[in-house]
Parts: structure tokens; sequence; C-alpha cells
């Protein structure tokens, strides 16, 4: 992973810089880090053609503006911005990190080791292949909620309400998504445990509101998946996932 640092405070530059180092060894992750107290510097990177899989920027150093042109020019960057009050104009792809003081500093290692470890894990899941008509594009599978299976045809449906439509069979896709975060609950369904809010009878109920069904042959071993899944995994899901999980318990 290919890290770039913008901010002209050198000693937070250095800060960020060895905390992140650390943690990429503690993980066996191998991390190239580069630091800029420069925008300019920074900004010319990019223009030439740079890639970097993270930035993490001080408001005090970059605007908002270079980073959204940023992260135009690299949509698979992940961006965390530092700002020291909360902003109006949200770039919904970027993690923000509010700057009360230079205290403040000394939490970030704990907010971006959070940002990263999803991160990391997202990354780890891998992407889906779509190939419809003259489309060809990947779907990170932690972008997809559910798929449907609906005339022969499957529907992605993603995690911003937007849909893809590809004409495979069911069980070609089966095979083919990532077993960690999808179970296959029906013959027409197949969901990403990452976005279930409920299990309630013999129905998923999504973090967006939609029903999916799970079949009675399926409903022991859905159940099964569905608690190891959580139990093994805390982190990814919401509050009133968590309460109603303990009802499993």
């Amino acid at each position: 992973m290919i890290f770039a640092i913008c901010d002209k405070n050198i000693e937070r530059c250095s800060y960020v810089h060895d905390m992140l180092n650390d943690y990429m060894n503690d993980n066996n992750i191998d991390t190239k880090i580069y630091s800029f107290l420069d925008s300019n510097i920074f900004m010319n990177e990019i223009e030439d053609g740079k890639k970097f899989d993270f930035l993490i920027a001080d408001e005090d150093t970059i605007d908002h503006r270079q980073c959204c042109k940023c992260f135009k020019n690299n949509t698979k960057m992940t961006v965390i911005y530092i700002m020291s009050c909360p902003k109006t104009d949200k770039h919904h792809n970027f993690y923000y990190i509010e700057k009360r003081n230079d205290n403040t500093w000394f939490e970030v290692d704990r907010i971006l080791g959070e940002t990263l470890k999803k991160d990391i894990y997202n990354n780890g899941l891998g992407c889906y292949c779509l190939k419809s008509g003259n489309i060809l594009c990947r779907l990170p599978f932690s972008d997809i909620m559910y798929i449907e299976h609906v005339d022969s045809k499957n529907i992605i449906h993603m995690n911003n309400n937007s849909v893809f439509v590809e004409r495979k069979t069911m069980a070609k896709m089966s095979d083919q998504i990532n077993k960690r975060v999808f179970v296959k609950c029906h013959r027409a369904f197949a969901v990403n445990m990452m976005y279930v809010r409920q299990l309630i009878n013999s129905s998923f109920i999504m973090i967006n509101g939609d029903v999916i069904p799970i079949s009675r042959n399926e409903l022991s071993n859905v159940k099964e998946r569905f608690i190891q899944f959580y139990y093994t995994n805390p982190d990814k899901m919401d509050n009133l996932t968590q309460d109603m999980m303990l009802n499993y318990r």
C-alpha cells in the first residue's frame, strides 16, 4: 500500500508517518509512505500520474477542492481529511476527522486504525467482474448489498441504491461471489451479511429496509452462517443490528 501524508506541520507529519509505519508493520503489510509539507508538490505528483492508496490530508495544508480533484484523478484512493470544524459540503467518499486542537492528533492513531482495518478488510474481499452488453466493470464485493435473480437476469443492488443487470444464472453467480460475506439464502437471492439489519422469522431485513426471503430448506444453515459472521465480525454491524443479535445468545 502507498500512503501520502500532506501536512505542513513537521511534528504532526512525522507522528502520523511513524504511527502508520508501526501499524502496517504490526499487520505484516508492505507499505510505502510519502510525506508532503507543500500541497503544490503533492498536486504535481498527482498530475504526473502518481497513484496512492491512501491520502491523509490536513486542511491547513491542502484545501478541500484540491482533495476532491485528487480523488477525481484516482477514485480508488481512500481520502482521510483532517478539519477543524464540520463542513456542509462533505465528499461522501471521504473520511473526516475533526481537529479541535493539537491534542486531537494523539487520538488519530485509533481513528485511522479503525479506518485502515475497514478498508484493508474491504479491499481484501475483492471485486466482481460484471459483463453486460458493452459494459465491463469491477464491482467491489464490499459495495454490493444483495443480488436478485429475475427472468434469467441477475440484478445487483449496490449500497448507494444503484443497480446493475447481468444475464447469467444464479448458480454461476453464486460460484463467483465472495463466500466470506455473502450467503445464498434463496434460489433467487444472495445477501451480503454486512448489510443485514435484522433476521426475522424467515426473512432478512436489509439496512435500506428491503425484505429478502429465506427459503425453508436453507433457513437453518443461513441462521448459523449469519450468527457466526456477526460474532466473528462485531465491527461490521450497526447498533440496531448489534442489539438484535443479543437475542440469539
